[in-house]
């Protein structure tokens, strides 16, 4: 599989337009939130869909070992470039790879906790999903747990938005079972849009879901970060209603749910 252009000729805005953005570092913290319970004395991690490494940094700046993958080339360069001027890493490794080379390129390597963040799975079809499930079931260790974000079908925010805006086909964009085109840049990739069910199906029967987890509840999606970069104020406040509210019934009413997965053995 080749690299996406789409993520190619984002790297080098993604950072800015993202991570370093109001609304991106709002609903990481939300992330972060939920992975930490997760997180163990020197674990060995693998990222998938590591984009421009923030998370794979921050991972291994805690004393973890992380194989940090993307299928970009690009996001790639970028998160060796954050790798060196950040303070040395022993234990982190970025590695060019897609989900479906993992087996070849893994060569047996196991893991003790497998991470994607903001979206990536949402990239590959339910079919594609199924069969990664049985790929990473193989790449853990025993009881070993794989913390996934996904967007959800069903985010308020959106469907609220592009009604008021009187925009209904972008208000029920997600509710389909896909694929939808989704821009990137000056470019587009088909997405498409899971509940919590649905990708707890989808990796059952090698994995039981442990914890589920709304972010952006009330943060709303990063394309509203002209609006809110304005209102500071504003934001955190959502983002307070956002841990107030971290019930597992709300994740699928938000711009993204964590669901937290455990290997049956």
């Amino acid at each position: 599989m080749k690299p996406l252009p789409a993520f190619d000729g984002y790297a080098d805005r993604y950072d800015q337009h993202f991570t370093a953005s109001a609304i991106g570092r709002a609903q990481r913290r939300q992330v972060w939130r939920a992975l930490l319970p997760c997180l163990k004395d020197r674990m060995d991690i693998l990222e998938l869909n590591c984009g421009t490494g923030e998370d794979a940094i921050r991972l291994a700046g805690a004393g973890h070992n992380v194989l940090a993958t993307d299928l970009s080339e690009a996001m790639i360069r970028v998160a060796e470039a954050k790798k060196e001027a950040a303070l040395p890493l022993p234990g982190l490794q970025f590695l060019q790879a897609g989900f479906q080379g993992l087996p070849a390129i893994l060569d047996g390597r196991r893991f003790d906790l497998i991470f994607s963040n903001f979206g990536g799975l949402n990239c590959i079809s339910p079919e594609e999903n199924r069969q990664l499930a049985g790929v990473l079931h193989g790449c853990l260790r025993p009881a070993g747990l794989l913390f996934l974000v996904l967007m959800s079908r069903c985010c308020w925010w959106e469907r609220a938005y592009f009604f008021i805006k009187r925009e209904a086909g972008k208000s029920s964009r997600r509710r389909g079972p896909g694929p939808v085109e989704a821009r990137i840049g000056e470019s587009s990739l088909n997405v498409w849009y899971y509940t919590p069910k649905e990708v707890e199906a989808l990796y059952a029967p090698g994995f039981r879901r442990e914890g589920l987890h709304p972010i952006g509840l009330f943060t709303p999606p990063s394309y509203l970060e002209p609006l809110f970069a304005r209102r500071q104020r504003w934001l955190s406040w959502l983002e307070k209603l956002d841990g107030l509210l971290d019930f597992p019934y709300l994740a699928g009413r938000a711009d993204h749910f964590a669901i937290i997965l455990k290997k049956n053995a």
